[in-house]
């Protein structure tokens, strides 16, 4: 009995089928009552007076109504969502609702839900609302009473694993949709990760998409293409998020607070200031088109936070952003490695990202140029290549050089060749002499040799 005001040193009595026993508890807000006295017949049925008396003063509660104890049998399913209207079904012996006080439950764990009997009552339908996440390997023992008190399992004890969310990240993302989500939580167990699923939407409109498990605490999946967009004009829309393992008949959805909102990406075309030094911090204003306009951030999430603005820099990285209004971003400016005078004027294309991750997909004319102390790479360049230049002049000159003294050498030496000969003759007396006997025997053609 549940009431207020008690206090433990009252003269508290129970009494039961008109015999008086003492309560077994007794606090500011509930007197317990022992069910039975402790000489019932186990096997008698049926209904009993039941009242308390209080200082002498006696109140009545009707009847007490004693059944015959129920018999499970199975269960199915054996995983369910932590947070919503998953059905779990119960098979066993003795079921009823037809006297008074009957109150049909299921305990999952600690978490105690409400159940209906079937027609032919051989089932009972349960629904837990709410109940905790359990650790990994440590599934919940299921129980089940016709008065939601007096439980009962069986031996060995069927178990169910819920599973839910905590948290996803990041908890919005564009319309065009493929936005990476993070899912923690935990029952992610690998015997149904191949059934993982997400869902964005409520049962009359949805979209669903299939879902990774990384292990018993993390999950992703991606947001769906092209989401149904809200009425003419709106520039967001969010929708609850959910996950889901099982078969849908046993409406295996997730519900709670977790939210997930799509938006239409910005167009960016100027960035204030333009200009910027390098080696010092800047506060940079990302201007949006009016037409395209900055989607402003809401709090969600299980702490009600809102989500971190990324802006990004291109090759110089990425920094914090702050939503000042629909038109304007301010962006920190990035912290670039290396010293000024490595840089000389450095161009890059800013873009923001409302979700802190989709930056790629945001279409952007807003630059910003990096300055610094460094000389200009095109005077460099300039230089190596006129230094290229002369060097391949200077080769090619000495390769055709080359080329024309060895052609002029070949075409000279028959004549060097004969000179030298006569050189030798000149030289040597012996030579000379057989030449001019060689002469002096030649008479010319048709001419006989003289005879003696």
């Amino acid at each position: 009995m549940r009431g207020s005001g008690l206090k433990s040193t009252d003269q508290v009595v129970c009494q039961l089928n008109n015999t008086n026993v003492a309560p077994v508890d007794v606090s500011p807000t509930l007197i317990q009552c022992p069910m039975c006295l402790p000489n019932k017949d186990p096997n008698a049925i049926g209904l009993v007076k039941f009242g308390v008396q209080i200082h002498g003063v006696y109140n009545d509660f009707g009847n007490f109504y004693y059944y015959e104890q129920i018999k499970m049998n199975s269960m199915i399913p054996h995983i369910g969502p932590s947070e919503g209207k998953g059905d779990i079904f119960f098979a066993g012996e003795l079921f009823r609702d037809d006297f008074p006080g009957a109150q049909l439950g299921c305990k999952i764990g600690d978490a105690v839900g409400e159940a209906v009997l079937s027609q032919d009552k051989t089932v009972m339908k349960c629904v837990v609302e709410k109940m905790p996440l359990a650790k990994e390997n440590e599934p919940f023992e299921a129980k089940i009473a016709l008065n939601s008190y007096s439980w009962v399992g069986t031996n060995p004890p069927n178990l169910f694993m819920p599973y839910g969310i905590t948290d996803i990240q990041p908890r919005s993302g564009p319309y065009a949709g493929f936005t990476d989500i993070f899912i923690t939580g935990g029952g992610y167990t690998s015997d149904i990760a191949e059934f993982a699923k997400c869902r964005f939407g409520v049962d009359e409109d949805y979209a669903i998409v299939e879902a990774q498990v990384l292990d018993f605490n993390r999950m992703t999946c991606r947001s769906p293409e092209n989401f149904k967009l809200p009425t003419e004009g709106a520039k967001s829309i969010s929708v609850p998020f959910g996950i889901s393992f099982g078969n849908d008949e046993y409406h295996p959805w997730t519900i709670g607070n977790n939210r997930y909102m799509f938006y239409e990406n910005p167009y960016l075309v100027q960035a204030i200031p333009a200009e910027v030094k390098i080696g010092k911090m800047y506060e940079i204003f990302v201007k949006a088109d009016p037409n395209k306009p900055y989607v402003e951030p809401v709090p969600s999430g299980p702490d009600n936070t809102i989500e971190p603005i990324l802006c990004n820099f291109e090759d110089f990285g990425n920094s914090m952003g702050m939503y000042i209004n629909s038109t304007y971003v301010m962006c920190v400016s990035p912290r670039i490695s290396g010293h000024p005078d490595d840089y000389y004027r450095e161009e890059v294309t800013v873009r923001v990202a409302i979700n802190g991750q989709d930056y790629q997909q945001v279409e952007s004319e807003a630059i910003v140029t990096f300055v610094g102390t460094g000389q200009a790479k095109g005077f460099i360049n300039f230089i190596i290549a006129t230094i290229l230049v002369a060097v391949l002049i200077i080769v090619t000159t000495f390769l055709l050089f080359t080329i024309f003294m060895y052609n002029g050498q070949s075409r000279r030496e028959p004549y060097t060749q004969a000179t030298l000969r006569d050189n030798n003759m000149d030289h040597n007396p012996r030579s000379r002499a057989e030449q001019n006997r060689s002469s002096a025997n030649y008479r010319g053609p048709g001419i006989g040799a003289s005879s003696r």
